[in-house]
């Protein structure tokens, strides 16, 4: 690259050399070759300043690297310092050992009222045709009132009243404890059998207007509704991702349920609950 840009320059020189009006004569070899040595010294001279500030850049990159390395290890000194302080401070702060009072709002009297729901089950139907009187009834079969309350995260309590246009009777009540062992809940009072699907379900959580025929004739117009205790627990041999769960169920001596269970006819009422 050095002897290239000799060779323009000689070569600009001499174009410079031979346009100058009233130029002496051309110069001899001796002479360019002295011009050439200079430029060569002056371009030798340039490439070292240029390799000395490059190896003064490089230096000062690295300092800079170094400060910063040591600014952050200074700061992290600092805090490390700081929380030591804060820790020691708090432990030197006195305890005081005298009678602790604690105090909590949630075991208070509100926490203990039940949440209170109420529904309606309104049935309308239409009527037209030959001989038959054109006409819309509606007829509110029942205005269910529902109450829950957990005592504590394992003991629920639950009932369901039933109003009607001539009484209000106990739908359910029963009173749910988790956790009575590993694995086992107890249920007591009176409440709705875990038998099929729909048994546990109220008359206007279904999806059609009464509970199918099967179960009318087999428990009675009401379903399955004892008063008595369940047992639910795991059974073993499921495996611990597939348990198998199983309740028992133990009803009253004085059955409700006449249609299955031969009750008197003056205890088998179902107000549509």
């Amino acid at each position: 690259m050095c002897s290239r840009l000799v060779y323009v320059l000689l070569i600009a020189l001499t174009t410079v050399w031979s346009c100058t009006p009233g130029a002496a004569a051309a110069p001899t070899a001796d002479e360019l070759q002295q011009e050439v040595a200079a430029v060569t010294a002056r371009v030798s001279d340039l490439q070292a300043q240029l390799a000395r500030l490059q190896q003064r850049l490089r230096e000062l990159e690295q300092k800079a690297a170094e400060a910063q390395e040591q600014g952050a290890e200074a700061d992290l000194a600092a805090l490390r310092a700081a929380a030591a302080q804060q820790a020691a401070a708090e432990d030197a702060v006195p305890v005081d050992a005298g009678e602790v009072t604690f105090t909590s709002g949630e075991l208070g009297l509100q926490a203990l009222n039940p949440e209170i729901s109420v529904t309606g089950d309104l049935i309308s139907s239409y009527r037209c045709g030959p001989g038959a009187t054109e006409g819309l009834d509606n007829n509110v079969r029942t205005l269910g009132i529902h109450l829950e309350s957990y005592l504590d995260p394992y003991s629920r309590f639950k009932a369901a009243v039933p109003v009607t246009e001539d009484r209000a009777s106990i739908g359910e009540a029963y009173f749910t404890r988790y956790g009575l062992r590993k694995d086992l809940n107890v249920t007591l009072g009176k409440f709705r059998q875990q038998f099929g699907i729909v048994n546990r379900w109220h008359k206007h959580s279904l999806d059609q207007i009464d509970f199918p025929l099967p179960l009318r004739q087999i428990f009675g117009p009401g379903g399955l509704n004892q008063t008595g205790a369940s047992l639910e627990g795991h059974l073993p041999g499921g495996g611990p991702h597939r348990p198998r769960w199983q309740e028992r169920h133990l009803g009253d001596a004085q059955s409700r349920n006449r249609t299955s269970l031969a009750a008197p006819r003056s205890l088998d009422h179902h107000p549509g609950c």
